[in-house]
């Protein structure tokens, strides 16, 4: 797949790496000059750094992004698919991990995060895992941080927020929120107090056969208004889940699955790489249920005590 993705359209890629070139140069303060780019700063300054080294040392773009970012993708999905697992044998754990991270090569998950330019539609959920599974240690400074850190690919990380509920007590899962907002806010902090910040001027068009277009006409302009309404409804939602199922190790991947199906519900428009996130997390939950999390989850099995 990777050697297809080479010579093939890489969608908003070349866009976002434009900017990245503009985000590493001395006009930095002008990256969100355009409301178009709606990809962040870590995202676009990547995608820039790859294409410098693929001219350094003599090699298109594809040639050199396609494998990195494959392997990128297959490594972190297989690392987050065993934080759910972590009650389960070690072979039973390795077997997931590998089962799931082919899983998003061989249905092409990976390929169309590629070929799209939105490799955090993957990226995001994994750190909301790895979030997930910090905070139920306790470590809510660092998994805080670590989704505020993610706005920096996609602002839509935010709303990984639910996981932090998943947390010894809920005092500390304030902290770990006050520090993602904290986080997320100085990621933005010098495009909007020193450059031309427009990002939020952008304006989404409702597309027929979404389930908006049943509330708003086809055609009509979505704006960041009604994104923050869409926030809020997957938050929420997210936040009941995460509260129902917190003694239980599927609230790494509900948690988050939730978030994203949400989201989607809500879409003024379904693109093609908004349904990697929903595949990727299928694949994280389906083998969790599969290994035993259902007799879990009904009560007729072992249960795995929240941290204290």
């Amino acid at each position: 797949m990777g050697a297809v993705d080479t010579f093939s359209f890489t969608g908003d890629m070349p866009y976002f790496a434009q900017h990245g070139d503009l985000l590493l140069a001395s006009d930095w303060r002008l990256t969100f000059a355009d409301s178009t780019l709606q990809a962040e700063p870590l995202l676009v300054a990547g995608l820039a750094l790859i294409t410098k080294t693929a001219h350094a040392i003599g090699v298109g773009f594809g040639t050199l992004a396609s494998p990195v970012l494959h392997g990128l993708l297959a490594v972190s999905v297989a690392w987050a698919a065993g934080l759910p697992l972590a009650d389960r044998p070690l072979h039973v754990q390795t077997r997931a991990r590998v089962a799931v991270a082919a899983g998003v090569v061989l249905t092409g998950m990976a390929h169309w995060a590629f070929f799209y330019g939105h490799p955090a539609q993957i990226l995001i959920p994994v750190c909301w895992i790895a979030a997930a599974s910090l905070a139920r240690e306790g470590r809510v400074i660092a998994a805080g941080a670590l989704i505020g850190l993610c706005t920096g690919l996609e602002s839509w990380a935010i709303l990984g927020l639910p996981v932090l509920l998943l947390a010894p007590t809920l005092r500390r899962s304030a902290a770990g929120s006050s520090v993602a907002i904290a986080t997320a806010v100085l990621v933005f902090l010098p495009f909007v107090a020193l450059g031309e910040f427009h990002m939020f001027d952008y304006r989404w068009v409702v597309s027929g056969g979404t389930p908006v277009s049943l509330v708003l006409d086809p055609g009509t302009r979505f704006p960041w208004s009604l994104r923050l309404v869409q926030a809020v409804a997957a938050i929420g939602i997210a936040a009941l889940v995460a509260w129902r199922l917190r003694t239980s190790l599927a609230a790494l991947w509900a948690v988050p699955l939730t978030v994203v199906v949400v989201r989607l519900s809500l879409e003024p428009t379904l693109n093609m790489w908004y349904t990697v996130a929903l595949g990727m997390l299928g694949l994280v939950a389906a083998a969790d249920v599969v290994t035993g999390r259902l007799d879990d989850l009904r009560g007729r099995s072992r249960t795995h005590p929240h941290p204290a």
